[in-house]
């Protein structure tokens, strides 16, 4: 066997090897938007640590966090572990935010390409990221107060008072919602560390210089989103500015401008390639989410999730500088 092939499934076992136990059942939901070689190497890598696979490769949906066809729902729920490899978003929604009160074992690869096995975020020591996930979620645990600039314009301030880390308890006062977290869960590839915001704070500009969820690919111009209040109340650019509100209001939710998350990327070895899958966790940067939270311990509920990345943030926690123009000014744990 092809030499590259051998490490390519040796990386995608990764996942598996985390929450996964060997006789237990895979449900690999893909496309035919997505790669072949993506789902054949989940396969091959699950078979190695003795997990059964299984793939439901379904027309892709017409809009992200669209519930998938009753078929593909009925297969994944029947199985252990699910894995997600549809190009559009799967985990948030509605039907993902069901698999989370199940408890079920899920591994989100959502817009993975082939080259995301063998460069970028991959690469990273677990260890490594690991230190600095819980560097991070310190800060999030006892932060209050958050104040992120850029060199592109950002300048918006953000609570978190009340609430935790994804990774610890979501929102402090409502505990139903906040054992949601606690479902075995993995990215792949990842590396971030993210808490939600309190309710209707957030106030300021957001520039997005990176990526966002649509249009896809690295933006041009940036994005200007304007907050008042956790939502956004105008947003500002080019053509992609214009493309991203027409976007968002095909949704026609109220809670889809609302600011849901706040997180830093926790991962040395990952890089900026235009694809939401890597951007979300270059060591230094920030990525602003947007809707439904309720999955991960927060109380926002909305059929739409989607991210807004900037790749030189200031972040100042309750006076204390943790990221300088995208340097760390902290040490891991």
């Amino acid at each position: 066997m092809d030499p590259r092939v051998i490490s390519m499934i040796a990386t995608a076992a990764r996942p598996y090897q985390k929450i996964g136990q060997p006789g237990e059942t895979l449900a690999i939901i893909t496309d035919t938007d997505t790669d072949p070689v993506i789902w054949q190497t989940f396969a091959a890598a699950a078979r190695t640590v003795g997990i059964e696979p299984f793939v439901a490769l379904m027309v892709p949906s017409r809009r992200d966090y669209a519930d998938p066809p009753m078929p593909v729902q009925k297969m994944a729920e029947a199985s252990d572990i699910i894995h997600y490899t549809t190009r559009l978003g799967l985990v948030h929604s509605q039907w993902g935010l069901s698999l989370s009160k199940l408890r079920k074992k899920r591994i989100v690869s959502e817009g993975i390409t082939p080259e995301m096995f063998v460069e970028g975020a991959v690469l990273a020591d677990d260890a490594v990221v690991n230190a600095w996930n819980r560097r991070i979620q310190t800060i999030w645990d006892e932060g209050e107060e958050v104040h992120i600039t850029s060199p592109h314009g950002t300048d918006l301030r953000v609570s978190l008072a009340g609430h935790l880390s994804f990774s610890s308890a979501g929102a402090k006062f409502t505990s139903a919602e906040a054992e949601l977290f606690k479902a075995p869960f993995v990215q792949f590839p990842g590396g971030e560390t993210a808490c939600t915001p309190t309710e209707n704070t957030g106030d300021g500009v957001l520039v997005v210089d990176q990526t966002i969820h649509h249009p896809p690919g690295r933006l041009v111009r940036p994005i200007e989103l304007h907050l008042k209040a956790g939502r956004i109340v105008e947003a500002r650019g080019g053509w992609e500015a214009d493309e991203f509100k027409r976007w968002l209001d095909s949704y026609a939710d109220p809670e889809g401008g609302t600011i849901c998350e706040v997180a830093v990327g926790t991962n040395p070895e990952a890089k900026f390639m235009g694809n939401m899958r890597q951007d979300r966790f270059p060591l230094g940067s920030m990525h602003f989410g947007f809707g439904m939270n309720t999955d991960v311990g927060g109380t926002i509920s909305s059929n739409i999730h989607y991210d807004a990345i900037i790749s030189k943030p200031t972040l100042v926690v309750d006076g204390q500088t943790i990221i300088e123009a995208g340097q760390m000014r902290v040490a891991p744990a």
